[in-house]
């Protein structure tokens, strides 16, 4: 694969999260960017749906103190 150069206009913010993350995660922002689109790509042609995509992989926790509204809501709908 041929490397070519492209340029990106980025806030301040997401540049200054992006450097943070990718000295994190051990990489350069361009490995970041190419990630990101690699995936997206990969994920089009998968065909499922977002939701069959990601069913089963998420877990809700248990709040760590008491919900007062969460627990109105559960008796209001059971």
């Amino acid at each position: 694969m041929s490397v070519q150069r492209i340029h990106l206009h980025l806030s301040k913010e997401s540049l200054s999260f992006g450097r943070q993350l990718a000295r994190a995660k051990k990489t350069s922002i361009s490995k970041l960017v190419e990630g990101f689109f690699m995936g997206g790509r990969n994920h089009a042609r998968s065909g499922k749906p977002f939701s069959g995509r990601w069913a089963g992989k998420v877990a809700l926790r248990a709040p760590e103190k008491s919900d007062c509204r969460g627990i109105r809501l559960a008796k209001k709908y059971p």
